[in-house]
């Protein structure tokens, strides 16, 4: 059992450590994608097309909606290409499976912003400093 105060966005390790690898095996830094955010307007627009895709709502005029939901809609969970993929507990998570350079790794990532913008017509952020 798992427990958070989503109020103060504090949650047990336990949860962490089921949804998230650590950063030393496989290689990973962390959470790659922010979760995008859409005006109402938008939001309207993309929930009528997509209502099984989960949400939270911002404030009055904006909607996050969950980035690692999307990959996963797109079949991108627990996925290896090349040296790389995503990790099999949380798609949000790129991994370096054998040795990966950072070419390698970035353009795995460009190629699941691709498939997602082509499927939602939503631009994925990266979360990570890229150099």
């Amino acid at each position: 059992i798992y427990q958070c105060d989503w109020s103060s966005d504090v949650c047990s390790s336990d949860l962490r450590e089921s949804k998230l690898p650590s950063t030393a095996k496989p290689g990973n830094a962390g959470s790659f994608f922010k979760n995008p955010i859409l005006k109402k307007p938008e939001f309207v627009k993309f929930h009528k097309q997509f209502p099984d895709i989960p949400y939270y709502k911002t404030d009055l005029e904006d909607v996050k909606i969950s980035a690692a939901k999307l990959i996963e809609s797109i079949g991108m969970k627990g996925i290896n290409y090349g040296k790389t993929g995503t990790y099999k507990n949380h798609s949000l998570i790129i991994i370096n499976n054998e040795n990966a350079n950072g070419s390698e790794i970035y353009e795995f990532s460009k190629m699941i912003k691709s498939k997602v913008y082509n499927k939602f017509n939503i631009f994925l952020e990266e979360e990570v400093n890229i150099v």
